[in-house]
């Protein structure tokens, strides 16, 4: 629920996301979710051969998939995977939302999860 919703913790007036238990010796309580907006730092291509197994199927169909690493509008940093990533490539510094999507299914189930989507 805390990666769905992006539920943070603070420490102070810095924000920490996915929540952990300890950061040193204090414990982070928790604030209101984080904006769902952000911009691309970084970015991946990765091909069939080095995606994780759960996208073998996807990733040769598409010719790979697209992760991003973000800078969310309210701080923290989080990795993601691209939406729509076969219709372009992303660029650094390119604004994003985060809307929830299907990651990919496994066992008999469809997993979904956040999707980072290029705003113009």
């Amino acid at each position: 629920s805390a990666r769905m919703n992006l539920q943070a913790q603070s420490n102070g007036e810095n924000f920490i996301w996915p929540p952990r238990e300890m950061i040193g010796e204090s414990r982070p309580v928790e604030s209101s979710p984080l904006r769902k907006g952000g911009t691309i730092e970084s970015w991946t291509h990765l091909t069939a051969g080095s995606a994780p197994s759960e996208f073998a199927l996807r990733a040769p169909i598409l010719n790979g998939i697209c992760t991003v690493f973000i800078k969310l509008e309210d701080g923290p940093n989080g990795v993601f995977l691209l939406a729509d990533d076969e219709a372009s490539s992303p660029e650094m510094g390119e604004k994003v939302e985060l809307v929830i999507r299907r990651i990919y299914a496994q066992d008999g189930l469809i997993r979904h999860g956040l999707k980072a989507l290029i705003v113009d």
